[in-house]
């Protein structure tokens, strides 16, 4: 029995310093997920994160850690809590003006505003690839995929991205 499968059996003993150190893990990684997925106020991805730990107790004693660790389980459940995010904020927040930016600062303006065009499933599997650095079985996983249904969304996704991003004209 490996460490995370100990972990995973003191959080369904509902062992309260095993949510303390599963907190202090994925907190920060979360909270960088959730700001990645275009949701840019403080206070609603404090929201979206406390959303997604209110509902991982509740959750995990249907997870057997068998066929994803604890971390897909936990981005698995954000995942979900941006989709709600999203249906109840459909307007899409503007990215702010800048007056002068550096190349690289402008380069990172483009991806974002990019991103934000995208397609929800296929701006959220680049950034759990790119950003968070999950494998495709992971991110599979997460997004309640087939391994294949993943690779050609992760496909489909770096394509519009790239047009997107090498467009002449303005994407939008």
């Amino acid at each position: 029995m490996n460490s995370e499968d100990v972990l995973l059996r003191r959080l369904q003993s509902k062992e309260q310093a095993a949510w303390s150190e599963l907190y202090q893990m994925y907190t920060q990684p979360l909270y960088n997920f959730i700001r990645r997925n275009n949701i840019y106020d403080a206070s609603d991805v404090e929201d979206i994160l406390q959303d997604t730990w209110m509902a991982a107790p509740r959750a995990i004693d249907n997870f057997d850690g068998k066929n994803a660790t604890l971390k897909t389980f936990l981005f698995s459940l954000a995942r979900r809590k941006i989709a709600d995010y999203w249906r109840k904020h459909k307007a899409v927040d503007e990215l702010p003006e800048t007056m002068s930016v550096s190349e690289s600062h402008q380069q990172r303006l483009e991806l974002v505003e990019a991103l934000a065009l995208m397609p929800e499933q296929e701006r959220q599997a680049l950034i759990l690839r790119y950003s968070e650095g999950f494998s495709v079985t992971e991110i599979a996983d997460i997004m309640g995929r087939t391994y294949k249904g993943t690779e050609s969304l992760l496909s489909r996704a770096r394509v519009r991205l790239d047009k997107y991003l090498n467009s002449d004209s303005d994407f939008r």
